[in-house]
């Protein structure tokens, strides 16, 4: 990664020492003026993420830009007329905008979201009967607003010119809601009104949208080249950069970074259960035109292993979809080996997504399904540094492409999936179909054939589901393995638990490290610690403010529990606080520090860590679950290395703020 970034830094200055004293290609970008895309700052100079991204790529290319700032609604007519060249400034990705636009790759991600005053009890659309709300005339919200209005009520609408005006008509008391483009919201929230607004839900609560660069339909080779800058772009640290600076988030698309540390994340265990299998697997002593088809197929197998250990429900997942495949193909004449190869990394990507999703029995939010909807892209990454023929990693990138052209991620369509990619999303659904999951019990081999019959058409390839029901009969689990799966078991019980733990302090060393906002990056560090506690857990942040100890991120807990005061004279908390020590309650009914606000779930057990700095005591980490004797020793040394490493951030960054107010 390191290598990427210089390159991208000596192909900069090898395009401005080249253009230097020549004539340049002008690039005329029609920019849609809105922070922290595209905005003019404090000097009246143009600034923004997609401003300081084009500069990148226009060093890449050697073009000149030539900015055009202007009103949302005339930038397709400008695009048609020829007047701009691209439009720039957080433009989202449409259907109805792709019949007159070529998109590059997306570069940023965002969505609609509605934002209201801090003391608003609006929580979701149904809310917004008889209310007042703030749109840009001719966004992506209006047209929001148009589909969704019949089953709104009857509210009234205020048109805006911009999203910035919009936003403060609401925090004038002029509005009761806002609709809003997400990272702008979060970007007017932390620099123009923290503690006055706040944003509804989750990000991304009405709407999702991809933002990319457009041109005309008339001009692919221009699509493509800057298609190519951003590729590269997005491949160095330069661009995650970017996207931290302004949007004060991660990005979504930063993908070898994101696989790099999703296998540094599980490089302990799966270090040793590479050592193991290929032990287990194969023998020492090979021909040497055997031992390296061998060491092929056994490293395939250790990746694929060390996913299936992630829950019972997919072991020998990978072998039997390998098996079913092989069959299919073999009516097809195709290569077994490579197919076989590609079918048993076929969710090799799956190593990043968290066991407790994967074991999840109900339903999956938008959130969760479109993480585990990134696997076939993370498995690509993976498997064509792993497999040298570049074709393997292709048909596992489209294993969940649908014969209808609404399958992921590419969205291909009928041929367009290479055959070997619909060979394996057959041999996948059935064995799927056929084996028991947290959710149900494992359907009969006719029941699983009929629904294959049902899907071919519009989920499947009628030709290979065809083949596949003469073909194929269920694979019952191998009983040898049983005993050493028991053996894995032991040993992930306690190495995994331990990578785990290490892995939430790595992530909430970045977290300190990208701290801007102190209320965001509280609630962060209590989603990354909830990961890896039993899901009935409950968490909170307690900060001393002033005389009072307050409420500040919750995880798990009611919304409404942020702000709130903690009684003086009890509570385990306000104990562990007054003491300086940890304290762990595994019965609170009888212990006498005990005190339950009123409504409150009731609980069986409490811990609470002080969060200290030097000899002061600035906060508590509060702990909480109705099961009964549920911490340990072990659990309060793990909550006592998150506590020590937040406390100092914490504390610094409210120095920081206090001083930013008092100047």
């Amino acid at each position: 990664m390191k290598h990427r970034g210089l390159s991208l830094f000596i192909g900069i200055l090898l395009a401005t020492s080249a253009s230097h004293g020549e004539t340049r290609e002008k690039l005329r970008v029609g920019l849609s003026l809105r922070e922290p895309f595209a905005f003019y700052d404090e000097s009246g100079q143009l600034a923004g993420f997609d401003v300081e991204l084009l500069k990148v790529m226009s060093s890449l290319s050697g073009w000149e830009i030539e900015w055009h700032p202007m009103d949302i609604n005339e930038l397709i007519p400008s695009i048609r007329s020829g007047k701009i060249d691209v439009i720039a400034g957080g433009f989202y990705v449409t259907e109805e905008r792709k019949k007159s636009l070529r998109y590059t790759r997306p570069y940023a991600q965002s969505g609609l979201v509605m934002v209201a005053r801090e003391d608003s009890r609006i929580s979701s659309p149904p809310d917004l009967d008889g209310k007042t709300i703030g749109i840009v005339q001719g966004s992506a919200g209006d047209f929001w607003l148009k589909s969704a209005r019949r089953s709104l009520g009857g509210v009234k609408v205020v048109y805006f010119p911009d999203p910035e005006s919009a936003l403060n008509a609401l925090l004038s008391g002029k509005l009761d809601v806002a609709i809003d483009d997400y990272v702008h919201a979060l970007y007017f929230w932390h620099t123009k009104a923290l503690g006055k607004l706040k944003i509804v839900g989750e990000p991304y609560f009405l709407t999702r949208h991809d933002i990319a660069l457009a041109v005309g339909r008339k001009r692919p080779e221009l699509a493509e080249q800057l298609d190519e800058n951003l590729r590269e772009l997005m491949k160095s640290p330069l661009y995650e950069k970017l996207y931290n600076k302004w949007f004060l988030l991660k990005s979504p698309y930063h993908a070898e970074q994101f696989v790099r540390k999703a296998l540094t994340a599980s490089g302990i265990v799966f270090l040793i259960l590479f050592v193991i299998l290929f032990l287990y697997l194969y023998g020492r002593e090979r021909k040497a035109k055997e031992e390296l088809h061998r060491i092929t197929k056994g490293t395939a197998l250790a990746f694929a292993t060390a996913v299936e250990l992630k829950t019972p429900y997919l072991r020998g997942h990978s072998e039997r979809v390998a098996e079913y495949a092989r069959r299919i193909a073999a009516r097809f004449g195709r290569d077994n080996e490579l197919l076989y190869l590609a079918a048993i990394l076929h969710d090799v990507g799956k190593i990043m997504i968290p066991d407790a999703l994967m074991e999840k029995p109900g339903r999956l939010s938008e959130d969760e399904l479109e993480l585990i909807r990134k696997h076939p892209e993370v498995s690509y990454l993976i498997v064509k540094e792993l497999i040298p023929a570049k074709d393997v990693a292709l048909w596992i990138k489209a294993h969940h492409e649908r014969w209808d052209g609404t399958g992921y991620p590419l969205g291909l369509k009928g041929e367009e999936i290479p055959l070997e990619a619909r060979i394996i999303a057959v041999a996948d659904a059935f064995d799927a179909m056929t084996t028991e999951k947290p959710y149900r019990e494992p359907l009969s081999e006719e029941e699983a054939l009929k629904r294959l019959r049902e899907g071919a058409g519009t989920q499947w390839d009628p030709e290979v589901v065809d083949v596949a029901l003469k073909t194929l009969h269920r694979i019952e689990k191998r009983p040898e393995l049983d005993s050493f799966y028991t053996v894995i078991d032991r040993i992930k019980n306690t190495t995994c638990y331990t990578t785990l733990k290490l892995r939430v302090l790595y992530r909430i060393g970045e977290e300190i490290r990208n701290l801007v906002n102190l209320d965001r990056f509280l609630h962060n560090v209590l989603k990354i610690v909830k990961e890896v506690v039993p899901a009935d857990v409950k968490l909170a942040l307690v900060l001393k403010e002033k005389d009072d100890l307050i409420v500040r991120a919750q995880v798990g807990m009611p919304p409404d529990v942020i702000g709130i005061k903690l009684p003086r004279d009890r509570g385990i908390t306000r104990w562990a606080y007054e003491h300086c020590e940890p304290v762990i309650v595994n019965d609170v009914e009888k212990d006498p520090r005990y005190f339950a606000p009123p409504g409150q779930e009731k609980i069986g057990s409490e811990m609470a860590v002080p969060l200290v700095v030097g000899d002061k005591v600035i906060g508590v980490l509060d702990v909480e679950t109705t099961e009964k004797n549920a911490f340990t020793p072990e659990d309060l040394a793990f909550f006592q290395m998150v506590t020590t490493a937040i406390a100092g951030a914490i504390e610094t960054a409210r120095l920081y703020h206090e001083r930013e107010v008092a100047a």
